[in-house]
């Protein structure tokens, strides 16, 4: 980067102090913006931890809703036919 700003610097001096604060505008803000991309993929894996156990959890309540509404639907299917 420095060389980059070197070669019209030495055409045009005046390019120093623009240029220089431009780098160090960039340099804040590109370290602002790497603390923040951290911080939402951290919240991303959390939240990838917690959607796998909240599907286990419903798994297992409409597993046990489905154990207790089986006896009485196969029994009154079983009833309905054993009248025909």
């Amino acid at each position: 980067m420095v060389v980059k700003l070197a070669g019209p610097v030495f055409f045009s001096p005046i390019f120093l102090v623009p240029g220089v604060l431009v780098a160090v505008l960039g340099i804040y803000l590109a370290n602002i913006y790497l603390k923040a991309q951290m911080s939402v993929k951290r919240e991303m894996r959390y939240a990838r931890v917690l959607s796998r156990l909240f599907l286990s959890t419903d798994d297992v309540t409409s597993a046990m809703l489905v154990h207790q509404c089986w006896p009485t639907s196969v029994l009154r299917l079983l009833g309905s036919v054993g009248s025909v």
